[in-house]
């Protein structure tokens, strides 16, 4: 019978191979003196998928999608055959089975055992740490649990085995062309290395291959095992792979067979014959890993064994729990507890974890491991994971940005980096890139090598590499070209890092999406409640450049189109192989990262405080024609990705409106104290601003109709980005910030106004979409260039669509200004909420809505983000109450909301891990109700993270009091999170344990004062030099104590 628990910090599953299918992954984390390898998992077969370096493009088993591998993992991937005293058995094969299974997931490790009354086996996985060389270890104990001596023969590998450079799509679509280039060498070695003879490509270009993937057996005692290459010899002609009659043959017959080591695809087998007395185990371990040159495999093996694997698998794991470190929770709910750790090692995976590089100062921040989120589930995202030192991979512009939301209160050292990244990012226009890339380095102008010393002084290569160089190249190239020992290479990289600056990298991807701006908002929110003493340095002491993308949101005049001869759509906004032909004439590599520039070519910068103003003046300026949501003009939706077909019919999103109202708000509060420092704007700001404020007055005199408003504002707007589109005048004008704040008081007015008229349209709840439909329009008698008729639209009909969940939960972080009780109660009440399962879906039923809305429409009620809890919204929902204000609310959701609290064998996977979405009971499959989907990499970690922060310190644990620093955190915790000794602890900035008492079990969202405790020193309140030593962690403990 199935069954789920947990044993120090353990997920446990007995009869896993009956349980709800699930996939998840190995962290694939290496240290940053390691390479790692990406591993994929379910709870079928042997458990192990595909695994492989850098992308699923590169892999060492074959990659699955979560369906496929369902049914493939049993068979073609690892397998155990054993005759034990001459009976046949198959470990793990059979789904249903007398024998007792039980699946142990840890953080860095799993492990599967089957015992029957004969013997048990036991399998461990791990990936390898601390090593030059990326490396799955696969630990088996057979052990005899009778009370005679046991004769065990077995056979135990994967069937299929690739060598390094076979790519997914090949083995798939070319494997018998790709098998002819296969070479096996080392076999006589019992260190089979696999590679491909030649290079594949059809050209002129051929070269000899000297990487290749390679695997070796070593038992206990330090033998290496006879490995099989050739699957013949375990299943003969058995294509199928599901008989293996050689093995269960004579045995000499079946150690005679003359293996053939080129011409096919090899397998990685380990074979074996042992006699085990009773209560005797056999052990060995099997290394499966990716070596540049067969020489490199033989040098690195020699120290592979059991043991050492075993040091291994312990060594990954301490790296693991020591980059979790920061997340520290004790509630009266462990499994809340270990969620926090789980969520916070999710969420970096995606947004790479903070750390600061040895520069010998203060050190560099960098983020390493970050990755897209994508695996066997989310087969739709190519991933890469670089199997390099220092390994980060590329993410998208929104997924990074809010994965690091909080990364303040875990690292307080990353300062205003995020900030300076994301707002470094957003282009004069609003938009911004999608690909982020791990940043790069160069040494700082003017410098060469001679602080070096040495040989390296002279290196020429060095000198080149040092250019432009990211720490894994730099480190790759000291440790394995130089050949230097890893002392020595530490030394010189944080030389040279002491003398290099970052650059950052990103490039346009593929689109512009409407909401990917709104996530800056909360990067600001963040520094404020932590560093509000620093925020006059934050505004306007640093230079900040505009990135630029040739690639042009076009006008109305080109996008505003017909269909068919009666249907006006929005298409065509962007033109890319325009854009292609205009980087080719100006040699422009789109890949790369560039900044706008005055005719001159010189970088126009400004300062936080006017890039702020540009982004809120643009994003303004995009307010539909009726001044409720901001246009998706740009051929992308916002959040929602599956909503793809809103820009086609002229879409808006009130969301984005929520979020443009928050930065108002914010730069109205915190801009305000600064009235008399000035923000540099180009010229052609200076105008847009103008003309906003001058049709903003019109509007208000009602000189202007809503239509005319939107129509000068979207006028200014098209003609700000075509005056920009290849460069600025490089006239630059000083605005003072008392200056802009009146507009932005006309902004916030409008924006209340917007909200509070959409709800009307809404009957109650916010609408998230709004769809518009051109009422008369002209024909302009030209085409665009998709070859559709251009039109002149006249007059817009507003359209509704069945309310999403986004905007309310957006709105709600606005607090009871905005938002009330009846919205709680109305979305309550709607069919946003599941009645049975009391959780929060992404829409009401879309059927009555256009199919042109989007892909959403074609995918079955209540999956993916049709009608659905997409955990990711369902979170964000529940923030919104936390940061509303709206307490009792929140706290009434929690059992039915928060994965920790839900039942494993619904769920069908570790309560502990977020999953993308859960099923509601709308789906027509009863048997998935309420089971999660999507393993772990969803945003919802960084909205538990950021209720995790406000739980415990609430929205500004920092503020300034009469010109003093003061540390007065606003907990939000209800008296059920204190354990028995009515205590709860959170570990402040990664260093300080932070400990609060409640004897009285007082809900401390209600309001209390507390006393304080720093490292025994008591006080009333923390302040001035007390409150900066606290934030730059030099207190061990700091006990508050709710008095009232």
């Amino acid at each position: 019978m199935v069954k789920y628990s947990f044993k120090r910090e353990r997920f446990l599953i007995e009869d896993f191979s009956s349980a709800k299918t699930f996939a998840s992954f190995l962290p694939a984390v290496a240290g940053e003196d390691g390479k790692p390898l990406w591993a994929f998992y379910a709870n079928v077969g042997q458990a192990m998928g595909g695994f492989g370096v850098s992308s699923k493009e590169t892999p060492i088993t074959p990659f699955d999608s979560a369906n496929l591998a369902y049914s493939n993992i049993p068979v073609k991937g690892f397998r155990t055959f054993l005759k034990v005293n001459g009976s046949f058995y198959a470990p793990f094969f059979d789904k249903k089975t007398s024998s007792k299974r039980i699946m142990d997931i840890g953080w860095g490790d799993f492990s599967i055992l089957e015992e029957n009354p004969l013997f048990s086996m036991k399998v461990t996985y791990t990936s390898l740490s601390h090593h030059p060389y990326p490396a799955l270890l696969r630990m088996v104990e057979i052990k005899n649990l009778t009370s005679e001596e046991m004769d065990v023969q077995g056979v135990d590998g994967t069937p299929i085995f690739f060598p390094l450079g076979l790519s997914n799509f090949c083995y798939k679509e070319l494997v018998s062309l790709m098998a002819a280039y296969c070479q096996v060498d080392g076999l006589s070695e019992k260190a089979p290395f696999v590679r491909f003879k030649t290079s594949t490509g059809d050209n002129s270009i051929v070269s000899a291959q000297k990487s290749g993937n390679a695997f070796l057996s070593v038992d206990e005692a330090g033998e290496r095992l006879l490995p099989i290459v050739d699957p013949e010899m375990v299943f003969g002609e058995d294509a199928s792979l599901l008989t293996c009659d050689p093995f269960l043959g004579d045995e000499d017959s079946f150690l005679r067979f003359p293996q053939q080591t080129e011409n096919k695809l090899p397998s990685a087998f380990s074979c074996f014959h042992k006699k085990l007395a009773p209560g005797q185990a056999y052990r060995f371990l099997s290394l499966f890993g990716s070596f540049p040159s067969r020489e490199e495999f033989k040098d690195r093996i020699g120290e592979v064994g059991y043991a050492w694997g075993e040091r291994q698998r312990k060594a990954t794991e301490k790296l693991i729990r020591e980059l979790i470190s920061p997340c520290q929770v004790e509630t009266a709910y462990p499994l809340f507890d270990l969620c926090c750790k789980q969520s916070y090692l999710d969420n970096s995976l995606r947004g790479g974890f903070p750390v600061l590089l040895n520069d010998k100062g203060k050190g560099q921040t960098y983020y390493l491991y970050g990755r897209k989120h994508g695996d066997m589930e989310r087969d739709y995202n190519s991933f890469v994971m670089p199997s390099c030192y220092f390994s980060s991979g590329p993410g998208n512009f929104r997924d990074v940005n809010q994965n690091r939301r909080s990364d303040l209160f875990f690292a307080p050292f990353v300062a205003d980096y995020n900030i300076r990244l994301f707002f470094t990012l957003i282009q004069a226009d609003g938009q911004n890139p999608l690909n982020v890339q791990s940043p790069s380095f160069r040494l700082k102008e003017g410098k060469d090598l001679s602080f070096l010393g040495g040989d390296l002084a002279k290196d020429g290569k060095l000198a080149s590499l040092l250019s432009r160089f990211r720490p894994s190249g730099l480190y790759g190239y000291l440790r394995e070209e130089k050949g230097l020992s890893k002392e020595a290479s530490d030394e010189a990289f944080s030389c040279i890092l002491s003398q290099s600056e970052p650059v950052i990298e990103a490039n346009f991807g593929e689109g512009y999406w409407v909401d990917h701006w709104t996530y800056n908002v909360d990067l600001l929110e963040s520094y404020s409640a932590l560093f509000p003493d620093k925020e006059e340095e934050l505004f306007f002491a640093s230079a900040y450049p505009y990135f630029y993308s040739p690639v042009y949101v076009e006008p109305r005049s080109e996008k505003y189109c017909l269909k068919d001869p009666t249907t006006p759509r929005q298409y065509g906004a962007i033109d890319l192989e325009r854009t292609k032909l205009w980087c080719e004439k100006h040699h422009f590599d789109l890949s790369s990262t560039s900044y706008l520039k005055d005719k001159e070519g010189k970088i126009f910068k400004t300062n936080l405080a006017g890039k702020i103003l540009a982004l809120i003046l643009v994003k303004f300026s995009a307010l539909d024609s009726q001044q409720l949501g901001i246009e998706m003009e740009c051929e992308k939706p916002g959040w929602n990705d599956a909503m793809n077909g809103l820009p086609g019919l002229f879409g808006s999103g009130l969301s984005e409106t929520v979020e443009l109202l928050r930065l108002v708000e914010y730069a109205l509060s915190h801009l305000a104290p600064f009235g008399s420092k000035t923000m540099p704007l180009m010229k052609e700001q200076g105008d847009f601003l103008r003309s906003l404020e001058k049709n903003l007055e019109d509007f208000s005199s009602g000189k202007l109709s809503r239509f005319q408003f939107w129509d000068k504002q979207t006028s200014a707007r098209e003609t700000l980005r075509l005056l920009l589109k290849e460069n600025c005048s490089g006239e630059k004008e000083e605005l003072p910030v008392s200056i802009a704040l009146p507009i932005l008081e006309k902004m916030k007015a409008m924006l209340l106004d917007s909200l509070s008229r959409a709800k009307q349209i809404g009957n109650g709840i916010l609408p998230s979409y709004l769809i518009y439909e051109p009422t008369s329009f002209l024909k302009t008698g030209k085409k665009n260039h998709l070859g559709l008729d251009t039109i002149e639209v006249q007059g817009f009909a507003r359209k509704t669509i069945p309310p999403f969940l986004e905007a309310s939960a957006r709105a709600f972080k606005l607090g009871k200004e905005a938002m009330g009780e009846e919205d709680y109660s109305a979305i309550k009440a709607s069919a946003l909420y599941d009645g049975k399962l009391h959780f929060y879906k992404t829409c009401a039923p879309i059927d009555e809505a256009p199919f042109e809305i989007g892909r959403v429409h074609a995918f079955t009620k209540g999956w993916l983000e049709r009608e659905c809890n997409f955990l990711h919204m369902d979170y964000k929902y529940l923030l919104g109450l936390l940061k509303g204000g709206f307490y009792e609310d929140f706290y009434s959701e929690l059992p039915s909301n928060l994965v920790c609290f839900m039942d494993p064998e619904i769920y069908g996977r570790n309560p502990t891990e977020a999953s993308s979405f859960i099923v509601p009971t709308c789906n027509p499959n009863q048997k998935n109700w309420g089971r999660g989907f999507f393993a772990r990499l969803t945003g919802a970690n960084a909205e538990f993270l950021n209720m995790l922060v406000l739980l415990f310190l609430g929205e500004k644990p920092f503020c300034v009091e009469n010109g003093e620093l003061v540390f007065a955190p606003k907990p939000k915790l209800s008296s059920s999170f204190f354990t028995k000794e009515g205590k709860v602890r959170f570990l402040l900035f990664g260093k300080t344990q932070f400990e609060i008492s409640n004897p009285k079990r007082l809900d401390c969202y209600n309001g209390v004062k507390l006393t304080y405790r720093l490292d025994g020193t008591p006080m009333e309140e923390v302040k001035g030099e007390w409150a900066q030593k606290l934030r730059e962690g030099a207190f061990k403990l700091v006990e508050a104590e709710v008095v009232s």
